[in-house]
């Protein structure tokens, strides 16, 4: 756009106004998506100036309007100053007022700072001359006429100082000095002979420029033929890659789908060891895949990015939250850090914010064996309606060298080759997070040392939401008295300033008996030898009723399981802000629960009627296992004809559809089951089982009438995840059907 913009300029200059016309409008017409709003005035000002040489003055005029609207919100002197001279031009040769053209014409040089030599001022300064000598004004167009001589002399516009000669020979004609105007058509004759020197020149100036536009026009072809072809090779690599996701992740469902089943039956140590093993390896090549399948997007430059309030803490809450279990079974603490006046409510995408933050992580974890691992969140700046948001992710681990430092951001990048054998990985989430973090504005780095560890952090600008009233109020839990027994480090440190955030009072104390008698709630970690674990709670004689929270990881619960502990409210680590906030209201609101006992979290689902289509029976057999304890009935079908006529057949609370099945695949089987059901008024939820997981899969599925899907391979989490929201949505839609 800018190569075309140039050339049409120089062809304004050289007096050729169809060539300069016909590159401008090749740019309005092919690039007005990508050129910047406040270019666009120029843009317009060289095809009214090409339109006045054509004396298509109605076209013309139309676009100086145009640029002067853009202009109304885009302050901009020159092209302002540009685009009236235009209208200048426009009005003298066509309006048969001339009040306006002398208006405008003044106003343009008074934006250009009143300087004459810029060739706008000059062209209205003869307009100016031209306008007064038409309304028999002599004295101002000869004072016009003069002042645009001096000026096209000094800039050296020779079209100009003849077309002035011309105007003073009929200005010194009309006012009798005969002699002077004889003298002004001498000056004209010389003009003419010296433009036929410079005339030969013009025209090999014209045939190098248009040489030279004929090769930039080919060169931008050249580009253009490039980017096609990049593009679709991209394409092709992204189709190729989702291609080979699905068929890799098929047999992988049945790989780690059978390896869960013989987890659940009786196996010696060693048995079990071998067992995690796989597992391990299976989680992992998923990663990969993932890894893969999103670089591929991002530079096939499929990368959409949302735009919706989310609380950002409790986003990152709910990532440390999900990732506990890993990282604290190597011994690894695991804790957010946020201020307490943190906005409530931003606007951005939740779901890439989220990604990234896995990431890194993620990654923290893969490196750190010991100590802890803190995501810590904080407000770089704030205003009135954005904040710049910092996170950072700080570890205990193996740290990297200073000269490796940079490269960790690159695609399949390890610090060296000894940490890949060591840790494994395709370095691909670093790569990701950057390009994600880069897309959204924001910017992305680490600082590390080699045996200390490292801290990565990323800074991106977002929009405040609307205010939302806090789910518990600060004045239902401040001024209490909380005893913290058991915490201690960087971990102990950040609940403590969170409690003090909500208005409480916070002592420390090393068990439970140290508690002081003013307390009225203690908070205790498990895992702190020194605290007397389970058994202190149980056996407590100070104060029995007091109430407790008990912090602990889920492998400690599970081993207490069946244990009844009076008072007592358990909460896994690592803590999440809105949680606990809301249980210390209900405590200081005097609920006692019931005594707790530590047991399995029972399903939510009440047991239901499903279909399942689907034709690998490896994967029927995992998906019935998944599914022991939520169905009453559990039809199984090979095909999407056999759901159809399944689906006709009986009433179901819930059909599970693989998308890609012989005779007919699972999106044309759920377009005929809702046709189907749109004669009887009713909508039986619908999810995919796909093993695709691209946005296009995504917006498949729901297009052809399925309320969600879950992406293989598939475990108890993710399946019942789907199916609350699909149940969800199913009764949604079925409401709005009767309607």
């Amino acid at each position: 756009a800018e190569v075309l913009i140039t050339y049409a300029t120089s062809y304004g200059g050289l007096r050729m106004p169809e060539r300069s016309l016909e590159h401008s409008l090749r740019v309005a017409r092919e690039f007005s998506d990508v050129l910047p709003i406040e270019r666009q005035p120029a843009l317009y000002s060289n095809i009214a100036s090409a339109l006045i040489e054509l004396k298509r003055f109605e076209e013309a005029d139309r676009f100086v309007r145009s640029g002067l609207e853009i202009l109304g919100v885009r302050p901009d002197s020159r092209s302002r100053a540009s685009l009236l001279a235009n209208r200048v031009t426009i009005l003298s040769r066509t309006a048969s007022d001339d009040s306006e053209v002398v208006q405008l014409a003044e106003e343009a040089i008074a934006l250009l700072g009143g300087d004459a030599r810029h060739y706008i001022a000059v062209d209205l300064l003869l307009e100016l001359g031209t306008s007064y000598e038409e309304q028999g004004r002599v004295d101002e167009a000869l004072r016009y006429a003069e002042w645009a001589l001096k000026a096209a002399a000094e800039i050296g516009l020779g079209h100009i100082m003849l077309a002035t000669r011309k105007l003073l020979a009929r200005i010194y004609e009309r006012a009798g000095d005969f002699a002077r105007s004889g003298a002004e058509l001498r000056e004209i004759v010389a003009l003419l002979e010296g433009s036929l020197a410079e005339s030969v020149q013009t025209e090999v100036r014209v045939a190098l420029a248009r040489q030279e536009a004929e090769f930039a026009m080919r060169d931008v072809e050249r580009m253009r033929e490039e980017k096609r072809q990049a593009e679709e090779a991209n394409r092709a690599k992204t189709d190729f890659l989702a291609s080979m996701s699905h068929e890799i992740r098929t047999p992988l469902n049945g790989i780690l789908g059978v390896a869960a089943i013989l987890g659940e039956t009786q196996l010696d140590a060693r048995q079990r060891e071998y067992l995690n093993l796989i597992r391990i390896s299976g989680d992992s090549l998923v990663g990969v895949i993932g890894s893969v399948l999103d670089i591929s997007k991002i530079e096939a430059g499929k990368l959409d990015l949302e735009r919706r309030e989310f609380d950002f803490a409790a986003m990152c809450d709910d990532v440390a939250f999900g990732l506990a279990l890993r990282i604290q079974e190597k011994g690894v603490g695991l804790v957010v850090s946020c201020p307490f006046d943190f906005p409530p409510c931003l606007v951005g995408d939740e779901g890439r914010l989220r990604q990234i933050l896995l990431n890194l992580v993620g990654n923290a974890a893969k490196f750190t064996e010991k100590g802890e691992i803190a995501i810590v969140v904080s407000l770089v700046s704030s205003l009135e309606r954005g904040v710049r948001v910092r996170v950072e992710v700080v570890d205990t681990g193996i740290g990297i060298a200073e000269d490796r430092q940079k490269a960790v951001f690159e695609s399949y990048s390890q610090a060296d080759d000894s940490t890949f054998r060591r840790f494994g990985g395709t370095g691909l989430g670093l790569t990701i997070s950057k390009r994600l973090v880069v897309a959204m504005g924001g910017r992305i780095g680490l600082r590390s040392e080699l045996g200390v560890g490292s801290t990565f952090w990323f800074e991106i600008d977002m929009e405040r939401g609307e205010e939302k009233t806090p789910d518990v109020p600060r004045e239902t839990v401040a001024g209490r008295t909380v005893a913290l027994v058991g915490q201690t480090g960087r971990i102990g440190a950040y609940l403590e300033d969170f409690l003090i955030g909500l208005g409480l009072e916070v002592t420390t104390a090393e068990t439970v008996e140290d508690v002081a008698s003013r307390s009225d709630l203690v908070i205790m970690d498990h895992s702190s030898e020194a605290a007397g674990g389970i058994e202190a709670l149980r056996t407590r004689e100070e104060r029995p009723h007091l109430p407790v929270i008990l912090l602990d990881v889920p492998g400690n619960l599970k081993e207490h399981e069946g244990v009844v502990i009076p008072y007592t409210w358990t909460k896994l680590k690592p803590i999440r802000r809105r949680r606990l906030t809301k249980i210390l209201a209900e405590i200081f609101a005097g609920r006692r629960p019931e005594d707790l006992t530590l047991r399995h979290e029972e399903s939510p689902f009440r047991p239901m009627s499903v279909l399942v289509a689907e034709d690998n029976p490896i994967n029927q057999l995992v998906i019935r296992h998944l599914l022991t304890g939520l169905t009453d009935r559990l039809d199984l079908v090979e095909d999407g004809a056999a759901a159809v006529a399944a689906a006709a057949a009986n009433d179901y609370d819930l059909i599970l559809m693989d998308c890609l099945m012989p005779v007919i695949d699972g999106y044309e089987a759920t377009r005929q089951i809702r046709r189907q059901e749109s004669d009887k008024g009713v909508r039986t939820p619908i999810v995919a089982i796909t093993a695709n997981s691209t946005e296009d899969d995504r917006a498949a599925c729901l297009a052809a009438g399925m309320d969600d899907f879950v992406t293989k391979p598939i475990t108890k989490r993710s399946i019942e995840e789907s199916l609350q929201r699909a149940l969800q949505r199913g009764r949604t839609e079925s409401a709005s059907w009767r309607d």
